[in-house]
């Protein structure tokens, strides 16, 4: 059963990296990498965080990224692959904070936060991807080494701390919504070390955090993007729409995670003692996490009035997984994990076996659930689904050869639209055949042109 599901694992992660290198750049992509070409990396960050937005760690990585046609058009697997490497080295970090080494736990818990990354956004896409994949990132090792410290398993080092205060500079630039998550896990986590262990170090850092998000939110572009978005809620109002948004979209996907996550532990027990944790520490992890999910979804929902675009989901998901994977773990509801050495209910040597059968009864009611959503939906159709971010790589390959070879001789370009029926699963936003739109304008500045369009399909 162990090598069934690792293999299993292991092809999911597969397929993943496959369509890494089948990812294409897409709209934002090309106006950053335009902004940097006129400007140079450092003056288009300043230039956007003066009209446009405070994230300037996003506007950075895509800047510099972008702004090599080279680099964006021929080696643009390299944005979802350290968005990958990124997330899966992080998510090791914060396992052992939990002391778990076992290969089948990260290969799981990294196997649930891509199935939850709203990938097509977040993961195969440059402007997304520094947002809010690199963010997921950064936070996950962040809430490791901060929950060390708390714990007491490691000591809060001068070069510890100045390497949690760059991290927190960095997340800070990336979204609002991780900074300010951030920010809601750093006060009570800092309040609650500097009560147990009498020392300002991580005050300290909370101020770090506060500095930070006082340079991204003082952005005169916040401002100027701000006057053309609708009225925003009040603060009460938002603060309780996002609770009542945690409570209707991902109460019952919590319930689910924990009684997987569970289900995964009784099917591989550790063989080796669970280190003794306080009585407050089960719930305090729990905790701060959800005051994270919170703050992180009541910047949306002061803004936009709602959980905002699907990329935005990517970091809400990987919160809840934590506060799962926490429950799970720990027993809160006191479930023993059974095994040598733990402390709960006996495990019994056909426990496995049974909670392997759960499983798998788990994965066929998913499967079933699938057929009835979506009855028309044939094998060769997923296939083809599959197939299609390589088709779409095949055609704008293509698309960038012909645009390159007139950049210089034509001033404007019509070329064929991408018809395909079937979506990719990475991320693409064609341009369209009005010159005027956003995506024609960014597109054409990118490549010499004055302007581009599609053809129009009659």
């Amino acid at each position: 059963m162990r090598g069934i599901w690792i293999m299993t694992l292991v092809l999911f992660l597969a397929w993943v990296l496959w369509n890494a290198f089948q990812a294409i750049p897409a709209v934002d992509d090309f106006c950053y990498g335009h902004g940097g070409k006129l400007n140079g990396v450092l003056g288009n960050v300043i230039d956007v965080y003066q009209h446009w937005s405070g994230r300037y760690t996003a506007t950075f990585l895509i800047t510099l990224f972008g702004g090599s046609e080279r680099t964006l058009l021929h080696y643009y697997f390299l944005v979802p692959l350290s968005i990958l490497l990124l997330n899966v080295y992080a998510v090791r970090r914060l396992l052992s904070v939990f002391c778990e080494d076992r290969l089948i736990i990260w290969l799981g818990v990294s196997a649930l936060l891509l199935a939850f990354f709203q990938m097509r956004q977040s993961l195969f896409w440059l402007a997304g991807g520094a947002t809010y994949g690199i963010a997921s990132g950064i936070f996950l090792l962040l809430i490791a080494e901060e929950f060390k410290i708390l714990v007491a398993q490691v000591p809060a080092t001068t070069k510890r701390l100045l390497v949690i205060c760059t991290g927190t500079i960095l997340l800070a630039g990336c979204n609002e919504g991780a900074m300010l998550a951030h920010i809601a896990l750093l006060v009570p986590l800092s309040l609650l070390y500097y009560i147990s262990h009498k020392s300002k170090k991580m005050l300290w850092v909370l101020g770090v955090a506060m500095l930070a998000a006082l340079v991204a939110g003082a952005a005169p572009g916040n401002f100027a993007r701000a006057s053309i978005m609708h009225e925003h809620l009040g603060v009460f109002q938002a603060a309780w729409l996002s609770l009542v948004m945690i409570v209707r979209r991902y109460l019952l996907a919590l319930v689910l995670l924990v009684v997987v996550f569970h289900v995964f532990f009784r099917l591989f027990p550790s063989t080796k003692p669970t280190p003794v944790v306080a009585p407050s520490d089960k719930l305090v992890f729990v905790l701060l996490l959800f005051f994270a999910l919170w703050a992180g979804i009541f910047a949306r929902a002061y803004v936009m009035g709602d959980l905002g675009p699907s990329r935005t989901r990517t970091q809400d998901f990987m919160l809840i997984i934590l506060m799962a994977f926490c429950l799970a773990r720990y027993g809160y509801f006191k479930w023993g994990l059974g095994g040598a050495g733990h402390r709960g209910m006996p495990q019994s040597d056909n426990q496995p076996a049974i909670w392997g059968i759960v499983m798998v009864t788990m994965v066929s009611l998913v499967l079933l659930g699938t057929y009835i959503r979506y009855p028309n939906q044939s094998w060769g159709q997923v296939m083809g689904d599959v197939r299609a971010s390589a088709e779409l790589r095949q055609f704008m390959d293509q698309r960038f050869s012909q645009v390159s070879k007139a950049a210089g001789k034509f001033s404007s370009l019509e070329v064929d639209a991408y018809a395909a029926p079937r979506k990719p699963i990475t991320f693409f936003s064609d341009i369209t055949p009005d010159t005027q739109q956003w995506e024609n304008t960014c597109f054409s500045n990118y490549f010499g042109l004055q302007q581009i369009l599609t053809k129009t399909v009659h």
